[in-house]
């Protein structure tokens, strides 16, 4: 399934990130005039998930993924990295107790967003 395979990419992504910076400090910017606005955190959690999350609510397949995922990030990063996670997850979560049908599948998704909220 190919957003189970983004899921996967964008958690890799996101651990390199946790790591911080990997340029020197001394590095100089090679175009003076050129600025960008930075990057949270939040902004990158927020893009690489939510809306896989949302077109994804209803299966069961995608939700699991997304809360395990959830619950390997937080081990990383910073606080705020942590807590990207943590909200992500639980956005996810709503989205998946407001489409999913079968009880079964909500209570497979919580037992694990259990580990990761």
């Amino acid at each position: 399934m190919p957003a189970i395979d983004v899921i996967g990419r964008q958690a890799r992504l996101l651990s390199i990130w946790a790591e911080g910076p990997r340029l020197k400090e001394d590095t100089q910017a090679r175009f003076g005039h050129v600025h960008v606005v930075a990057l949270t955190s939040h902004d990158l959690f927020d893009g690489a998930f939510r809306v896989i999350a949302r077109d994804g609510a209803a299966l069961i397949q995608i939700q699991l993924r997304l809360q395990k995922t959830f619950r390997a990030l937080p081990g990383m990063g910073d606080s705020v990295f942590q807590e990207a996670a943590r909200h992500q997850a639980q956005l996810a979560m709503t989205q998946a107790e407001d489409a999913m049908v079968l009880e079964d599948d909500k209570e497979r998704v919580r037992a694990v967003a259990r580990h990761s909220l």
